[in-house]
């Protein structure tokens, strides 16, 4: 057993490494955010000495190992691959500060720290659009009309400031400050500045459902409901539709025409050409998937058994950004329903306890950036891209190991915990 001591140097770590990944988030230029997935080496100490595991903390721990059996099936050498952590397995990174706050007890000033990041992150975009204005790029990138802030692509730039912006109104409505309203109105103009149209509207969506929430409760019900089945028709009419080459190419045109709008191909490439890819080889491998990482390996080569366990065999493993610009079609087609299953289950867990969080500035800034999270990953692939996740899990993880000391110590907590809590 460790002293508390020992204790309270590892937590201080910890602790330190989350500040210093959720400031340097601001950008992907030097990924030092990324840093926090090196403690995932202390997990099997963390689990000692908290002596016990949150319902959260399993989910992510369930999760992950089934990604990792699913990689070793399909191809094992990405493991000590940096291109495979940096693309296709970037959900590794981005889940590490949660898997370790969930495992962790640790005492933190969370309001504290949640507020210089978003006040910190706010002057920095600032900044960067003052000199879009003036120069038209971003000191590091330069891109006719497109705003980067401090990432190296636009989608990048427009997902952290949809999070970002959700924070600071989050922050706004809960306390009231206009200071909060300021950094809003900085962080949507930047998001707008950045032409990351998902980003835009998972941020436009996600206020909207947040508002009906809390309007009505079971308003959730009847929206989860929506959202599946308009899902189900929508993306079963295209696979319908899709072009019969749709497997070997992507094109901006369907039947020789694209939308008369900006950057209107591109909304026919995933429509017509993306998703259904990853309809079929969801359709083909159901259960499990035709392996982590296969979507972008093509051509497909798919052996086994059809519609049980059909795991593509490629003859070159492809690590790149190509993905189905659908996170939950991805994730369909390359882990299949179980998958999918344990997906929604972590989900669960993460929603659960962001309502019962108690300080409404935090609850709100997070209920909104889970919602964001969700719209945007319906027409990008958004729920594992660290530019985007790292800083909305590296707080739900602060908060969550704060609220685990306080439902450890506190006996009129420890019923909260156990009845409401869930997790």
């Amino acid at each position: 057993m460790l002293t508390n001591r020992r204790k309270n140097i590892i937590n201080s770590i910890i602790v330190c490494i989350a500040i210093i990944s959720l400031i340097t988030s601001v950008t992907n230029l030097i990924p030092i955010s990324a840093s926090m997935f090196v403690l995932v080496l202390a997990i099997p100490v963390l689990i000692l000495y908290n002596e016990t595991i949150s319902k959260l903390g399993l989910s992510l721990i369930v999760f992950l190992l089934y990604y990792i059996v699913l990689i070793l099936l399909y191809d094992p050498l990405a493991l000590v691959k940096y291109d495979f952590y940096r693309r296709d397995g970037n959900v590794f990174i981005t889940l590490a500060p949660l898997l370790i706050f969930s495992l962790s007890k640790i005492k933190s000033n969370y309001v504290k720290i949640v507020r210089f990041y978003i006040l910190f992150s706010t002057v920095l975009n600032a900044i960067c659009l003052i000199v879009f204005y003036i120069t038209g790029g971003t000191i590091f990138i330069y891109e006719e009309g497109i705003y980067h802030f401090l990432f190296i692509a636009h989608n990048a730039a427009g997902g952290f400031l949809a999070m970002l912006s959700a924070m600071s109104l989050g922050y706004f409505w809960g306390t009231r400050n206009k200071i909060y309203l300021i950094c809003t109105v900085i962080n949507i103009l930047g998001l707008y500045e950045s032409d990351s149209r998902g980003s835009i509207l998972g941020l436009m969506m996600s206020v909207f459902i947040f508002w009906l929430i809390n309007y009505r409760k079971y308003f959730l019900k009847v929206i989860l409901t929506l959202l599946f089945v308009g899902q189900v028709f929508l993306v079963s009419w295209l696979y319908i539709n899709a072009p019969t080459d749709f497997l070997y190419r992507e094109d901006y045109y369907v039947d020789g025409i694209s939308l008369e709008i900006n950057r209107g191909g591109t909304i026919i490439n995933r429509a017509f050409y993306l998703w259904p890819r990853a309809v079929y080889l969801f359709l083909n491998s159901p259960l499990f998937g035709t392996g982590f990482g296969s979507y972008n390996d093509i051509p497909y080569n798919l052996q086994g058994f059809k519609f049980f366990y059909y795991l593509n065999r490629p003859n070159i493993y492809i690590y790149s950004d190509g993905h189905a610009h659908h996170t939950f079609l991805h994730i369909l087609a390359e882990t299949g329903i179980v998958g999918f299953i344990l997906l929604l289950y972590l989900l669960k867990q993460v929603y659960s306890f962001i309502l019962i969080i108690e300080e409404q500035s935090i609850k709100n800034g997070l209920h909104l950036a889970f919602w964001v999270a969700i719209i945007s990953s319906l027409t990008e692939h958004r729920l594992f891209t660290p530019s985007q996740m790292l800083p909305f899990f590296i707080i739900l993880g602060i908060v969550f190991s704060d609220y685990r000391v306080k439902y450890y110590i506190n006996i009129k907590f420890k019923r909260l915990f156990d009845e409401k809590m869930t997790i």
